[in-house]
């Protein structure tokens, strides 16, 4: 079964800040049996210390939180927002995609990186992303279906 799937994929989701849009990220993926609660308030409490670290490139945020923050498989979950959020990065505000991937070990996870990273890399792929219009869509795109 694949780390993203339709369920765990929201187009059109509406945050007031970036702590809810972490929220609807991490909540998608303690629905699915990923993670703990404990992970998504670990997620926003990295941010909190660290700042907006997880704001990797214009437009893309990828949250997570340590393993023992309550990570129970490996997993991805992804919401395109409907208004694009702030965290406060300098260069990459707003934010229009929100990822969140949970990881039980130094090792499971790097394929699901990997993958982020390719789709990533290619321009045009990061904007049929950003123009998803659907879950299947955005999953689809996203290189998980």
């Amino acid at each position: 079964m694949s780390v993203l799937t339709v369920e765990k994929a929201r187009v059109g989701a509406f945050a007031n800040d970036w702590r809810e849009a972490i929220r609807i990220v991490g909540n998608l993926l303690v629905e699915a049996g990923d993670v703990k609660q404990t992970y998504v308030d670990a997620m926003i409490n990295a941010v909190e210390k660290f700042g907006p670290y997880i704001v990797l490139s214009p437009g893309l945020a990828l949250a997570h939180a340590r393993p023992q923050d309550g990570a129970l498989k490996v997993g991805l979950s992804a919401a395109l927002l409907k208004n694009p959020i702030d965290f406060g990065h300098p260069d990459n505000d707003p934010v229009k995609l929100v990822l969140a991937f949970s990881a039980i070990d130094q090792i499971s996870h790097l394929h699901v990186l990997q993958i982020i990273s390719q789709v990533f890399s290619d321009p045009t792929s990061a904007e049929r992303i950003y123009n998803s219009k659907t879950s299947k869509e955005l999953v689809t795109q996203l290189g998980f279906l």
